[in-house]
C-alpha cells in the first residue's frame, strides 16, 4: 500500500509512504517538504508527486531497491 503521512500538527509536511509486511517507509521527497504516493504496481514501482527544492512539483517514480 501507499499514501502520504504527516505527524498531527498543523504546517507538518507530507510524505509519501510504502507499507509493506507491516513497515512503513518513509520514500521521502525531491528536495522539497511534501510529497505524496498515488500508486504502485506489481512490479514495486510508485508514483506520484514531490516538491523540489524551490517549491514546485514534479511527476515522481520511485523504484525498489531489489
Amino acid at each position: 500500500m501507499v499514501g502520504s503521512s504527516a505527524r498531527f500538527a498543523y504546517g507538518q509536511p507530507h510524505h509519501a509512504f510504502l507499507w509493506e509486511n507491516g513497515v512503513m517507509t518513509d520514500l521521502g521527497t525531491l528536495g522539497g517538504r511534501a510529497s505524496y504516493a498515488l500508486a504502485l504496481n506489481e512490479r514495486g514501482h510508485i508514483v506520484g508527486y514531490s516538491s523540489t527544492g524551490t517549491g514546485q512539483y514534479r511527476a515522481t517514480l520511485w523504484l525498489p531497491n531489489n
